[in-house]
């Protein structure tokens, strides 16, 4: 094998073809970095002047592979724990920040994407009921005095009974705010009970004075029966809140169907029979006031237990529980008006006590056919109870309760 020489006038040699190849195969050699050859088999290859020489001995190529994993490594956790840092110094700020306003956003490794904003709003205060005992007859009667009215010691008690009438009626249909006046049904002999004066004296001087006071409005009521015109009862205008309002009847007032009085006639419920119930049991003014508050809320209402022990709303209960068991009894058209009565005084709808009566007998005729409509009515009663209890907002129950049946 022959070999270079360093001197410029040696005579070069002839190139042969082994020189050729030793050539090309060194110029392929010089491609190759130098820690990825193999030591074996392989002459090494003299530097160039435009080779770079290597800061570390050359590694086989597993060696360096693992270092190259560690260095990742290392960099990858250095990367982490700034992050968390970060992350740690941000929260501190969230912290300390008002709550009212916080503002959140991206990390700058992301600046790409745009900063949002989130606005926490505290939850709205749950609006309360009206104050109802601060509605109280003695401020429209010093009201009325300071304006240079002055009423008769009987004037005033029969102002004050009416006055409690009107708010219990208002608290009773579950009023979003108390009003200037009300209008509710009431028979004048039942207001006599209570105030324990004649209707005779009543309608001669009392009422007169209070109208003429301004405090209320009334007049008596008549209803088709049978071909005839009958009185039915009294309706009641009361002023509540003092003021120049003026107390009047509107004409949708004498429009409206407060009672089926040709009804209340045949089942024999009646304001004579009630009084009469209250005078054999000796009942108190408080119960006399119950009795009297019950039927102005529903008219023609005169079931004793319930009107006199059981709020509106545990008449609904009452209800719930003796649907299922109407089916066996004999006398079922007593025991539908009881029960639709109920149902309209807990449920703020007096107005619609023919509805609930048919919605009674629909059931009923379910039950007999073998589709469980009992149960099921009661089912229904229950849920928007318990919804009227849970709901402040809710104001028509009985609109509810139609809904869900109508879906059923």
């Amino acid at each position: 094998m022959h070999t270079w020489s360093s001197d410029a006038s040696v005579t070069a040699r002839p190139i042969t073809d082994e020189i050729r190849q030793e050539r090309l195969a060194n110029r392929f050699l010089a491609m190759i970095p130098t820690h990825l050859r193999s030591h074996q088999g392989t002459q090494e290859v003299e530097p160039t002047a435009k080779h770079v020489e290597q800061s570390q001995e050359p590694q086989p190529l597993p060696v360096a592979a693992e270092e190259a994993r560690k260095q990742l490594l290392t960099r990858s956790k250095a990367h982490a724990q700034a992050r968390r840092t970060k992350q740690v110094e941000r929260l501190a700020e969230l912290l300390e920040a008002p709550t009212d306003t916080a503002e959140f956003y991206v990390p700058s490794s992301h600046p790409q994407t745009p900063r949002v904003t989130v606005r926490l709003t505290p939850p709205a205060p749950k609006r309360e009921g009206p104050d109802w005992a601060a509605c109280h007859a003695e401020a429209v009667l010093a009201d009325l005095e300071a304006r240079g009215f002055f009423l008769s010691a009987g004037a005033k008690l029969v102002y004050r009974e009416l006055h409690r009438l009107g708010v219990g009626y208002c608290q009773e249909q579950r009023y979003g705010m108390i009003p200037t006046t009300v209008t509710f049904h009431l028979p004048q002999v039942l207001l006599g009970v209570l105030v324990e004066y004649t209707p005779r004296h009543l309608r001669r001087s009392i009422l007169n004075e209070l109208e003429a006071a301004e405090l209320i409005d009334c007049g008596a009521q008549a209803s088709r029966v049978d071909g005839v015109n009958k009185w039915n009862g009294s309706l009641w205008c009361v002023k509540l809140l003092p003021g120049t309002v003026t107390p009047f009847l509107r004409a949708e007032d004498w429009e409206h169907q407060w009672r089926d009085f040709q009804r209340d006639l045949k089942a024999g419920r009646t304001a004579k029979k009630l009084m009469s119930y209250l005078e054999s049991e000796k009942a108190k003014l408080e119960e006399i006031f119950r009795a009297c508050l019950c039927w102005a809320v529903n008219p023609g209402e005169i079931e004793h237990p319930l009107i006199l022990d059981r709020t509106c709303e545990e008449a609904v209960q009452d209800v719930v529980y003796a649907l299922p068991s109407l089916a066996e009894l004999e006398k079922k058209a007593e025991a539908v008006g009881k029960l639709a009565s109920a149902l309209a005084a807990g449920f703020h709808d007096q107005h619609s006590r023919r509805w609930y009566c048919s919605l009674i007998w629909a059931a009923l005729k379910a039950e007999k056919e073998g589709r469980g409509g009992l149960n099921a009515l009661a089912n229904a009663i229950q849920r928007v109870f318990v919804d009227q209890r849970e709901w402040a907002e809710l104001r028509n129950p009985a609109a509810l309760l139609a809904a869900r049946l109508s879906a059923a």
